[in-house]
């Protein structure tokens, strides 16, 4: 939230607000002119989107929509320059948003007002790529956000955050080819670092990690809203990176809500994934978003990512967070707030989750800069212990602290410390990993001070800790508690609380049970290890010239030679036999998409002469091309060297050939654009405009 002026916090919290509005037009720092609501200014409209299909990881590009009165075409305002928008009290002003750049500017010939579109500069961001940025070969995750804010042409700023979380190094670079997109860019930034970004006020590029844990900036009570709806809650409870070959990598549970971080540069080619995605999960886990829509008296001090209350009519209240809002100023002051979580229901089920460099049980590399796909699949024998070893142990450690909202005056210990006079017993989880790291669950204080010694005082005389192997991950089954921890087993869960025994009188109290997230993960992996992997079947490429290398690796480490030999025994029989023939797939794959063509060179050492290749995926290769086709689903795609066709069921819904592209149905979200001089789009209310965008 914006720090300000007493001045201005109290008229926003009286009952007769009264703001003057002010929008500056500059070209570079020179002011061309002034616009007031006693003048030209009609109205000022500020929109403010994110991503509503996840929690984190995307940037707020805010939109300012410009009205002006301009009855004798005076006002002359080009594309480029700039807007500053000031609210004021008693000619007092402040800036509480970024500078727009002008995008767009209409008139309304019958009433000769002006509307102008401008955006901030992260909409700029869209038509920038990284290979602008010239960025060095070795560089950390906040060395390459410093440089996309420097090509932008505004500073860096981390709010919530430390220069330790952005400091993850690149020695060759992230992932990039260079033609991606700065936005595209800082959303993977925001992603591996599980934040949101936008510019604020001051003109930086701010990267915020949306607050869990912490007080509302703002409560809203029912007296300063017009209309509250709120609808269901969400609570983020896992995370998976994803990259379009499917390997891959979970943490974090499946009940509640998961993101997935598809194709992520920061972190593909990483041999520490999962380490990274603990990381992350650590900023975000647990947060909770309602889907809610508010209309009330607006708040131009509030920033993207704020976290406000807001009480119901039932006087229940929900935390929310500033993700969605409309700010508009027409003589007064009003805005809503909104959430609608629009997430993709068959994610899951479509993406098989855990297999990756987590366990390198299977793997891929698609190096972007190489243009090269490796896939792997490793031994599986030899991933048993690996997955056993993943997580190591999990201990309860105990504080005896000075202070009931904070663990300080003492440090942490497996062992339940003696009870001491005055003093606060706090407890918390942690999980420990075979490579040295480890991560720590939230501390909470499981037990008061004790009074000073006295005939009627009560005391402590044991803390102890117990364990529970459970068949389940939501409540204690099939098992019994133990204070010797058990080794964990295929399947099952351990659950953890702590055991206070009191004396004066003497009593036995217990700590809410907890299971730590961690062994879900261990479970699914070993679920994936039982599949041996002697057939590579899924390979969707979608970026165009990139070449794939896909290849099996035989059980046993003493094969491989082999293996090999015989390998290219196929290669040498394959390039004697007919190109054009397509061979039975079993060890070896070669692969080249182009944006022209389609390439398959296919190696084997048994079954010649197959007409066909055709995986568990539903993709065909015959001589009708490329055939995508599912039984459960009623779209299917067929792509030759003529073209494209796309049907549902039987009926052709979309062709793309020599003579053009013929759809049945065409929906354009924003505006359609015909030849170079026409757009259509939504107008106004109920309205649909025309306009011309030719030179």
């Amino acid at each position: 939230m914006i720090n300000t002026k007493p001045v201005f916090i109290d008229m926003i919290n009286s009952v007769s607000r009264q703001f003057e509005a002010r929008v500056e037009l500059l070209n570079g720092s020179t002011i061309l002119n002034t616009f007031t609501y006693d003048g030209a200014l009609q109205s000022i409209t500020i929109e403010r989107a994110g991503d509503e299909s996840c929690f984190f990881g995307f940037g707020i590009c805010q939109k300012l929509t410009l009205k002006l009165r301009d009855k004798e075409r005076a006002i002359n305002v080009l594309k480029g320059n700039r807007l500053d928008v000031s609210l004021g009290v008693g000619h007092d002003y402040l800036y509480p948003f970024p500078a727009f750049d002008v995008e767009e500017v209409t008139r309304d010939e019958n009433t000769n007002a002006l509307t102008i579109t401008a955006y901030d500069v992260i909409y700029k961001a869209n038509s920038l790529k990284v290979s602008d940025m010239q960025l060095p070969k070795s560089y950390t995750i906040l060395g390459f956000a410093t440089s996309a804010s420097s090509l932008l042409g505004i500073p860096i700023k981390l709010d919530g955050l430390t220069d330790q979380e952005f400091n993850v190094q690149y020695p060759n670079g992230a992932n990039f080819d260079g033609t991606e997109s700065i936005r595209d860019a800082l959303n993977d930034v925001a992603e591996a670092t599980g934040t949101i970004y936008f510019v604020n006020n001051n003109w930086e590029l701010v990267f915020k990690k949306l607050d869990i844990a912490g007080d509302p900036v703002l409560a809203i009570d029912k007296s300063k809203y017009f209309t509250l709806s709120a609808k269901t809650k969400y609570t983020l409870t896992g995370i998976t990176s994803a990259t379009e070959l499917g390997d891959n990598v979970t943490v974090g549970t499946t009940v509640g809500s998961h993101q997935y971080l598809r194709d992520n540069a920061f972190l593909e080619l990483r041999d520490d994934i999962a380490t990274l995605l603990n990381n992350i999960f650590s900023k975000v886990n647990g947060l909770s978003m309602y889907q809610f829509d508010l209309a009330f008296r607006g708040n131009f001090l509030l920033e993207c990512g704020d976290k406000i209350s807001v009480t119901t009519k039932d006087n229940d209240v929900i935390n929310c967070y500033i993700l969605n809002d409309t700010i508009t100023y027409n003589g007064g002051l009003n805005g809503k707030i909104s959430w609608a979580y629009n997430a993709g229901q068959g994610e899951t089920a479509s993406n098989p989750a855990n297999i990756g460099e987590a366990i390198k049980q299977t793997y891929a590399r698609v190096d972007k800069q190489q243009k090269q796909i490796t896939l792997l699949a490793s031994d599986v024998n030899s991933q048993t212990e690996i997955i056993k070893k993943t997580v190591k142990q999990v201990d309860v450690e105990y504080y005896l602290s000075t202070s009931t909202t904070s663990a300080i005056g003492g440090e942490w210990s497996t062992t339940a410390p003696e009870w001491q006079s005055g003093k606060y017993m706090w407890s918390r989880q942690k999980v420990t990993y075979t490579d040295g790291t480890s991560i720590t669950r939230n501390a909470t204080c499981i037990a008061g001070a004790q009074g000073a010694e006295g005939t009627n005082g009560r005391g402590i005389t044991s803390v102890t800790t117990e364990y529970y192997i459970s068949t389940s991950q939501t409540e204690l089954v099939g098992g019994e508690w133990s204070e010797e921890q058990p080794q964990w087993e295929e399947g099952k869960y351990i659950w953890t609380r702590s055991k206070i025994v009191y004396n004066n009188p003497t009593s036995t109290e217990y700590t809410t049970a907890v299971c730590d997230a961690a062994w879900a993960q261990i479970n699914a992996i070993t679920g994936q290890q039982k599949i041996i992997t002697t057939d590579i079947s899924q390979l969707k490429v979608e970026k165009n010239n990139i070449s794939a290398s896909v290849a099996t690796i035989v059980e046993k480490q003493s094969d491989i030679d082999s293996t090999i030999v015989d390998m290219q025994q196929g290669i040498t029989e394959q390039n004697a036999s007919n190109a054009a023939q397509f061979e039975t797939l079993t060890n070896k794959v070669d692969a080249t998409m182009t944006s022209e063509q389609v390439q398959l060179a296919i190696s084997t050492e048994v079954a010649k002469g197959a007409s066909k290749v055709t995986t568990s995926t539903g993709f065909t290769f015959d001589d009708n091309g490329l055939t995508i086709s599912k039984s459960d689903s009623e779209m299917s795609t067929n792509i030759d060297e003529d073209g494209m066709s796309i049907f549902r069921n039987s009926e052709e819904v979309l062709t793309a050939d020599n003579t053009g592209v013929n759809a049945t149905n065409l929906h354009a979200t924003t505006y359609l654009i015909i030849g170079t001089n026409s757009r259509f789009e939504d107008y106004g209310s109920n309205r649909t405009g025309c306009f011309w965008i030719g030179s």
